[in-house]
Order: C-alpha cells, then structure tokens, then sequence
C-alpha cells in the first residue's frame, strides 16, 4: 500500500510551512485555496463543509463487490481473524 501524503518529501513541505500561515482564523484551508486558486473554481475553495460521501461509498462497494471478494478471499489471514489482532 502506497500512502504518498507520508511520503518524505510531502512531509517535509509540509513541516516547512509555519504554523500561523496553515491556520488562520476565519479562513477554511487557506493554503489550498492559494495553491489551487484559477484551475479549482472558487464555490469549491471557499466552501466549509465536508459532503456525505455514504451513498457514493456503497454504490463503489457494490460496482466493485467481485474484485473486493477476491481481494478479501485471497488474504492469507482470514478477515475475521484479522479484526481480532
């Protein structure tokens, strides 16, 4: 499994950034709203609610149950089992 927000170079750019300019009060993400300004249009930037992605989830799950039964079925580990470590 691949994370790349933990990527060392990301973590770096990251850490280098100050505290003050990351949160700012009154702005929601202000550094996303500067890097991205222009090819991200501005509703989406400004706005300061998360969308419920619940049904968007289930539909992926049942789009893709077979190749996630066969994910799962070829886990060395049973997944029950592996709930429990």
């Amino acid at each position: 499994m691949h994370a790349p927000f933990l990527d060392t170079p990301v973590v770096d750019a990251r850490l280098s950034i100050l505290g003050y300019l990351r949160l700012q009060p009154g702005l929601y993400k202000p550094l996303a709203q500067a890097a991205f300004a222009g090819p991200v249009p501005d509703f989406v930037l400004q706005r300061q609610t998360k969308t419920e992605c619940t049904s968007s989830l289930y539909a992926g799950f049942a789009a893709n149950a077979s190749t996630l039964r066969a994910v799962i079925g070829g886990l060395r580990v049973s997944p029950a089992r592996a709930l429990l470590v």
